[in-house]
């Protein structure tokens, strides 16, 4: 297993299952020390003032949007892009290992991988951008508020 793991092959997808859980070991020291990183590199002004959605907008910025990378935090991001990167290579490799008797040369497994991680963000990163609270004050409308009793 572990021969399967690091052979040349799957370099690129145990570098980025390796970078997942030290994203995940870094989240776990900064939550004892008693901060988040999830919400450090996502400065909420400069992502809402870009507009994804404008037919006048780049190829670029509508493929970013399709992603959900203006809905999700960057680190949340950059853990589900690595960790379905990471386990799409290591599904299309093991199966040809299972069935062709042979790993998947890196210009032929790579291409797949990453369109798979690709399909993986749209449809996780929404789901996962559904779920998520990005911004406490949309929690609750202003208009909501007007006339209650504060509690402290």
């Amino acid at each position: 297993m572990v021969d399967f793991l690091l052979s040349q092959e799957n370099l690129p997808y145990a570098i980025s299952l390796g970078l997942v859980l030290l994203f995940g070991l870094l989240e776990t020291l900064s939550l004892v020390i008693g901060a988040s990183l999830v919400g450090l590199l996502h400065p909420a002004e400069v992502v809402d003032n870009i507009e994804f959605s404008n037919k006048n907008s780049s190829v670029m910025l509508s493929f970013a949007s399709w992603l959900s990378m203006n809905r999700l935090p960057v680190l949340l991001w950059f853990a589900l892009a690595l960790l379905s990167f990471s386990m799409a290579g290591f599904v299309i490799n093991a199966v040809s290992m299972r069935w062709l008797l042979v790993l998947q040369p890196q210009l032929v497994s790579l291409p797949f991988a990453l369109f798979l991680m690709a399909l993986s963000c749209n449809y996780f990163g929404a789901a996962i951008a559904d779920r998520l609270q990005r911004n406490i004050s949309n929690v609750i409308s202003i208009e909501d508020l007007n006339g209650s009793v504060a509690k402290l």
